[in-house]
């Protein structure tokens, strides 16, 4: 199936759009968790113990805020995590790049608008044309259709 340029576009922003979210949650879900330097109250990390208990803890404590409920995830090594962010890089990379390519691709690029404008009243004008061919055409096949039905309605008063 031939997909125009512009579906094409489209289709390849979608794919990033998803690649991005994706890219963002494994970041906010895989890395390695740690306190802000001077922090009053520590905070505890899901899978972590705390290390300093404090007496003015929140009463809910349910730390996981992922939509779908799922296991609470743990962080990547760093190794582990900073080759997964090279891949996610180079994957947003290729798609921007494929994106960029489709734009430079889009009919009407590198021309100018009088150019746009000429090109779109030739194209007006052969179709045109066609529409009469195709009228022509079409009176042609009625006026044959019924000299058909005459030869066939004469064979059967025989």
């Amino acid at each position: 199936m031939d997909v125009d340029g512009i579906t094409q576009l489209q289709n390849c922003l979608d794919q990033l759009a998803t690649q991005m979210f994706a890219s963002i949650r494994y970041i906010n879900t895989h890395h390695a968790a740690s306190s802000i330097p001077e922090q009053q109250f520590p905070i505890h990390f899901p899978g972590q113990t705390p290390s300093n208990t404090n007496t003015n803890t929140d009463t809910n404590t349910n730390t996981n805020t992922s939509d779908d409920n799922d296991e609470i995830a743990r962080p990547d090594t760093p190794t582990t995590f900073l080759s997964a962010l090279h891949e996610l890089a180079r994957d947003l990379v290729t798609k921007e790049q494929q994106i960029e390519f489709l734009i430079n691709n889009l009919p009407g690029r590198g021309r100018t608008v009088e150019e746009q404008e000429r090109r779109m009243r030739d194209l007006d004008a052969e179709l045109r044309t066609l529409e009469t061919e195709v009228e022509r055409a079409e009176k042609e096949r009625r006026g044959m259709l019924e000299r058909v039905e005459g030869v066939i309605m004469g064979v059967r008063r025989w």
